[in-house]
């Protein structure tokens, strides 16, 4: 049962905890810069504002490659409530509290969960607790789009068994805005591990005669994603169109899939924590000192649970058998899906079965093991409230952990280098002290069952201790310090365009040494923090033609690099390394190590340009052949025949200036001698439209890659604008949707006080 003064009272503790859990990035102006943070997420969140200062929503992003939907991607959260708030905040305080804020949600919804499923107050605490501070969930604060989708997994399972209790309308809308959220959060995998979750919550209520017929609770489950789908279509249909160009239309990688396999050594992080930051300050890459060199850096940083995992041995009590065999069952099912590459036959079925392949790493399968470990400990400790003498067990069990980890700890310190480092010593005994404290206060419990709050208190201070401290941080003025390249790097009026080559990149692993070196490179989308396009900036869904484009930039002859840059405007490549290729004048020499080296393009073409001529081609093939062999690609350009207009001159004259460049609006101003073509070197993308003179105008590829438009003699305006009729027919499926949820809800509000109304009436009452 859930009661309001505990619900306000456990909200208030979890975000106090979570201000002490993030109180470096909350309280100083420092943010987390590990992995995709910097180079992604950081950038991503900061375009996001500068572009809905412009237009909202920001539908295109012409900063990476020659261009890509933003709105589109999901990781971008355009559409995600919640960042509708923290975007308004200052950088980066908005960006950090929004990681407090998930957290909190996290736990205040496992809460309310668990008090909802009849658990004491502590209980209740204990398992929300584990569930958003354990590591699987503080792992996801180097991936903001997963911790927004994780956040509210709880808030659906109680949406959920609320509406198998009573099945009213409004309970259905609950549970589809909880859905929706986590759809708009950005990872649609987490949300598909959500309906697995709910589609065994359902079973569980059919094995104790709970609720509705689990055929009737599975169709519920089916109308809310199908409803949360329609609400989300905004987001959805975009996004579809997105990948549809994009290089996963064609299914993805076994191999990629595979890339992050949960390895069998990890699953000992469920009690030995994982740690990236040593005594010293420094960072090391290994997954776990333990593991060695076994394994590359997890997705999951670590799935530390805390000391309460031990819990786990008081819960089969409180379940019946055939329940105990279930979530038993689908805990080893996920784990050994989460293995993946390490079980045979794995990648077999995803070569043969491409639905398999719907969680793009098995390690996410990881966050359904947690979200289950979480709540197995609130069961355990509500059963052991329940019969205190099952506390001996908890200690019992404690103590054999603390034996072990002070056996491996002698063990390592008598096998010493390089067989065991300094910090696995260091480690071990750490761990083997948190188990006797915890043996301790369960031994207590045992007698004394208010000690239990000492336990809750124990779980909450090893959490802390293990998991608070996981990514390493800088501060915001290093992040925002413009690069020394730039400082080089001459802008005009047409938006500045660089290539980072990483051709001999040195591999660093020191903190900050590695975001030094995206930083000063300018590398993936740390160029965006400063506004710089970069030509060679990858995404995690990146467009079809930006891997042709790479690979035609790869394949080129070192003598033809500079002709193909300029002619896509780009000014400066940065390298690594020291290049001596025709057409790149060196403007800088890296002055520290991971510093580059910045070359100025020569004869860089304009980004808007009428060309001498235009040659006809008759597929996207012979377009890129020209490309790369044509000694001057701006001057004779690459059209498809069936888009060349019929009476074009043989020879094209005139002059275009760019009048106006913002995200998803460009306007031309051209001054024509001849009809031709006017080129925008930017990318040919479904959803753009053109007007020459107000008059709609096709766009047709050049060269493959670019768009551009054929227009008379004479001055002609020309303007392309981003409107993709995708994004018209999604938002309003969207508001379709949104109305009839609330007309339900509305209904179902008015429905209940004409009963509550009927219900309290005088017996003798008549209608009028």
């Amino acid at each position: 049962m859930i009661r309001t003064p505990h619900s306000l009272l456990a909200l208030a503790g979890f975000a106090l905890f979570g201000a002490l859990f993030y109180r470096p990035i909350l309280l100083h102006a420092e943010v987390y810069t590990f992995r995709d943070l910097y180079p992604l997420f950081l950038g991503m969140d900061h375009l996001a504002r500068v572009f809905g200062g412009w237009h909202w929503p920001p539908l295109w992003n012409p900063l990476e490659v020659l261009g890509r939907p933003f709105a589109a991607d999901l990781q971008a959260g355009i559409f995600y409530p919640p960042n509708w708030l923290f975007r308004c905040l200052p950088e980066p305080f908005g960006f950090n509290l929004s990681i407090w804020f998930h957290h909190v949600v996290a736990a205040w919804g496992a809460f309310l969960f668990l008090r909802y499923r009849a658990l004491a107050v502590v209980a209740a605490a204990l398992g929300a607790l584990a569930f958003a501070f354990g590591g699987a969930l503080i792992s996801l604060d180097n991936l903001p789009n997963g911790l927004q989708a994780a956040a509210w997994l709880p808030w659906i399972a109680l949406a959920f068994d609320r509406w198998c209790d009573r099945p009213t309308p409004s309970g259905l809308v609950l549970a589809v805005l909880m859905t929706a959220l986590s759809l708009t959060g950005g990872l649609p995998e987490f949300a598909l591990i959500g309906c697995l979750l709910m589609m065994a919550l359902a079973a569980d209520r059919h094995f104790t005669h709970r609720g509705p017929h689990l055929m009737q609770s599975l169709g519920g489950l089916a109308l809310v994603q199908v409803l949360a789908l329609g609400l989300c279509a905004v987001a959805v249909i975009p996004f579809v169109q997105y990948v549809f160009w994009s290089t996963r239309r064609f299914g993805l990688d076994a191999g990629e899939v595979l890339k992050h396999s949960l390895e069998p050594l990890g699953v000992l992080s469920f009690v030995l924590p994982r740690r990236f930051l040593l005594p010293d300050g420094s960072l090391h890459l290994t997954p776990g000192l333990w593991e060695r060199a076994l394994s590359r850096v997890p997705l999951l940083l670590t799935l530390y649970g805390g000391a309460g995992m031990v819990l786990l041995v008081a819960a089969p009590a409180t379940l019946s058998r055939l329940r105990r065999r279930w979530w038993v069952a689908l805990i080893a099912g996920l784990l050994i899906l989460a293995l993946g590459d390490h079980v045979p036959g794995a990648r077999f079925a995803l070569e043969y079965f491409p639905v398999a392949r719907a969680v793009r790493y098995p390690e996410k399968l990881m966050l359904g093991v947690h979200a289950l470990l979480a709540v197995g400990m609130g069961i355990g400790l509500a059963g052991a409230l329940q019969a205190p003498a099952r506390f001996r067990a908890v200690a019992g069990l404690s103590a054999g952990l603390a034996a072990v980890m002070a056996l491996g700890a002698a063990l390592a310190t008598w096998l010493g280098q390089p067989v065991a480092s300094p910090w696995m010593q260091d480690d071990l005994t750490r761990q083997a002290v948190v188990f006797i404290v915890v043996a301790a206060v369960a031994s207590l419990a045992a007698s004394r069952p208010a000690a239990v709050w000492l336990l809750l208190l124990c779980v909450a201070a090893d959490l802390y201790r293990a998991n608070a401290g996981l990514l390493p941080t800088v501060s915001w003025e290093q992040v925002r310090a413009a690069p020394e390249a730039l400082a080089v790097m001459q802008r005009s009026q047409e938006p500045l365009r660089i290539f980072s080559d990483e051709g001999g990149r040195p591999r660093v692993s020191r903190h900050p040494d590695m975001f030094l070196q995206y930083r000063d490179q300018l590398l993936l989308q740390s160029a965006s923090m400063y506004l710089v396009a970069n030509l060679n900036t990858p995404a995690p869904l990146d467009l079809d033609d930006w891997r042709r484009l790479q690979g035609l930039i790869r394949s080129l002859p070192r003598e033809r690099l500079s002709t193909i840059l300029a002619f896509f405007n780009v000014a400066y490549l940065t390298s690594p390394r020291a290049v001596d290729y025709p057409g790149l004048v060196l403007v800088r020499s890296p002055q520290a190590p991971l510093q580059p080296f910045v070359y100025r393009v020569t004869n860089v073409k304009p980004r808007a340009f009428v060309p001498r001529r235009v040659v006809p081609v008759r597929s996207a093939e012979e377009a890129m052949t020209h490309l790369s062999s044509s000694q001057d690609p701006a001057s004779d350009v690459a059209v498809e025949t069936n888009s060349i207009p019929a009476g074009l001159p043989a020879v094209q004259a005139g002059r275009v200036d760019l009048s106006a460049y913002l995200p998803d609006r460009v306007e031309l101003r051209a001054d024509m001698e001849t009809p031709g073509v006017v080129v925008l070197g930017d990318a040919f993308y479904p959803g753009w439209r053109a007007e020459v003179n107000d008059a709609v105008a096709p766009i047709v590829r050049v060269n493959e890659f670019v768009r551009g438009v054929f227009v008379g003699s004479g001055p002609q305006r020309i303007v392309f604008a981003y409107d993709p009729p995708a994004y018209r027919i999604a938002a309003t499926i969207s508001a379709a949707f949104a109305l009839a949820l609330l007309a339900i809800a509305g209904g179902s509000s008015y429905i209940a006080r004409r009963s509550a109304r009927r219900a309290t009436a005088p017996a003798n009452y008549q209608r009028p």
